[in-house]
């Protein structure tokens, strides 16, 4: 399966497949992907509340390859874990929300892909990859329990109104409260969102507890 009908499948219903082997991608796959990257971009600006935020097909392509290349060495139990950090490379951590929100079209199915791997082979070394990209990208990786509760990486996040919103309404669309108690902005957003209807939006969340 080409990186583009990985992604395609991936944005359609999340049942992948990837080839046996690890080959280098042509650069016609990688503009057909980006082209995918930037059409599913499109559909989820309308989600984000803030700025005006632009497609990065840099950040959004270098994502995408790494989800590809880690459903390998989930999937593919004879890859080499030695050889998986040349594959698996992200973009730096950076605050800009073009780049991330672009990152997270594809990245956003690393929980589903980290609790797979998890379940088939709980002291896989791979998911010390896998939770190391979570705790780097945070809003991307609601759903699984960060390493270090990547803190550095949720202070950049809150400090873009547009980046922050996306995060808190993904907290409160998964309704994890791992990730709440230790930022004051968060929880402001959080209680934004909720507003006065928080027993019908999150019944579990004491919203009263969640005041500074």
């Amino acid at each position: 399966m080409e990186l583009k009908d990985f992604l395609e499948a991936l944005f359609d219903n999340g049942r992948v497949q990837v080839d046996f082997v690890l080959v280098d991608f042509k650069e016609q796959e990688l503009q057909q992907a980006t082209e995918v990257l930037e059409r599913e971009f499109g559909v989820r600006r309308r989600e984000f509340k803030g700025e005006v935020v632009a497609f990065d097909p840099v950040a959004a392509l270098k994502a995408a390859q790494f989800m590809y290349r880690a459903t390998q060495f989930v999937l593919l139990r004879y890859l080499k874990i030695e050889d998986a950090p040349a594959y698996l490379q992200l973009p730096e951590v950076s605050n800009v929300a073009s780049e991330l929100l672009s990152i997270d079209l594809s990245l956003v199915f690393l929980p589903d892909l980290f609790h797979y791997a998890k379940k088939a082979s709980p002291n896989d070394e791979l998911l010390k990859i896998l939770q190391a990209a979570g705790s780097r990208f945070p809003l991307s990786s609601v759903g699984m329990k960060l390493e270090n509760d990547g803190d550095t990486a949720v202070k950049n996040l809150l400090q873009n109104r547009t980046l922050g919103l996306a995060y808190a309404n993904r907290i409160v669309e998964h309704k994890a409260t791992d990730r709440l108690g230790k930022h004051e902005r968060l929880t402001e957003l959080v209680r934004e969102i909720i507003g006065q209807h928080s027993k019908l939006i999150w019944d579990t969340l004491d919203i009263e507890a969640l005041k500074s």
